[in-house]
């Protein structure tokens, strides 16, 4: 997810080490301009997280926000985003204001 350090949402951590989890859910959301064939910009929305065998907790999806650039060359799209992770608080209780109740499983 942009705008978290690469394995920092693990579930599982081994003396500090992330392995993962047992679920994923991830939500991304961009608003793509261009300014011309080759050059444009972008803001986005992540939220997602790791889970372990719990399930899905709604209330502990991580969020982030940022903006980014994208330049469309001859060999391939590049894409340059900076994202900024939303901290969690007394007034933010996740995603559209669920909480820890809610829980999704595959049972």
């Amino acid at each position: 997810m942009r705008g978290y350090s690469q394995d920092s949402l693990s579930a599982f951590k081994l003396q500090k080490i992330p392995f993962g989890g047992t679920r994923l859910l991830i939500v991304n959301q961009e608003i793509r301009v261009f300014v011309n064939r080759w050059l444009g910009g972008v803001v986005f929305a992540d939220a997602g997280n790791t889970f372990g065998d719990e399930g899905i907790v709604l209330g502990d999806l991580a969020v982030g926000l940022g903006f980014g650039v994208r330049i469309v060359t001859p060999l391939a799209p590049l894409r340059f985003d900076v994202g900024f992770p939303v901290p969690a608080g007394p007034g933010i209780r996740g995603i559209a204001g669920t909480s820890r109740s809610a829980r999704c499983s595959d049972a």
